[in-house]
């Protein structure tokens, strides 16, 4: 019914495999744990122009609707400012497969997976200098897709969770 939260069965499809199941507005919300994890990563419709790679960092383009019905309003495209309240997530290969009943986004070209929640792998990059375990990271202002260690108060895309100098590993 409305407003049902459940842990491990959404008393519809009988499944018992660390899910939480949370229903409003009659749309029914699956965070799923694979391997222990508490990844959660949403479909968002991106523009044709993008094809983010995994670790790309991404943000809201609200310049016009997405046209695919039941997606929300806003489109994704590669981020492009730093701290910009349009920042949204990363592009990840992992985490929730689909969150909806009938949902198949994950299968189209014209959909990215997007990590709104947990350890998801991102691109990075020194521009403002090295990056150390805790320092939180905002988009890259000067490498489109990055993020960089963020050296003021403003929006940012998550916490570091090791450090990187630039250097490979």
């Amino acid at each position: 019914g409305e407003g049902d939260f459940a842990i491990g069965d959404d008393g519809l499809t009988g499944a018992t495999d660390g899910r939480i199941w949370l229903r409003s507005r009659g749309t029914t919300f699956r965070f799923n744990s694979d391997g222990n994890t508490a990844d959660y990563s949403e479909f968002f419709y991106k523009l044709a122009t993008d094809t983010p790679e995994t670790g790309t960092v991404m943000m809201a383009d609200n310049s016009t609707s997405s046209p695919a019905v039941g997606t929300g309003l806003a489109k994704v495209a590669i981020s492009s400012s730093s701290y910009s309240s349009l920042l949204l997530g990363v592009a990840t290969d992992r985490g929730t497969g689909y969150n909806n009943a009938d949902d198949t986004r994950q299968f189209s070209p014209n959909f990215v997976n997007i990590g709104l929640l947990g350890h998801v792998p991102i691109k990075i990059t020194t521009e403002n200098g090295p990056v150390k375990t805790g320092d939180y990271l905002t988009a890259s202002a000067e490498f489109p897709g990055f993020a960089m260690k963020a050296t003021r108060s403003g929006y940012v895309v998550g916490v570091a969770l090791e450090d990187f100098d630039g250097t490979a590993t």
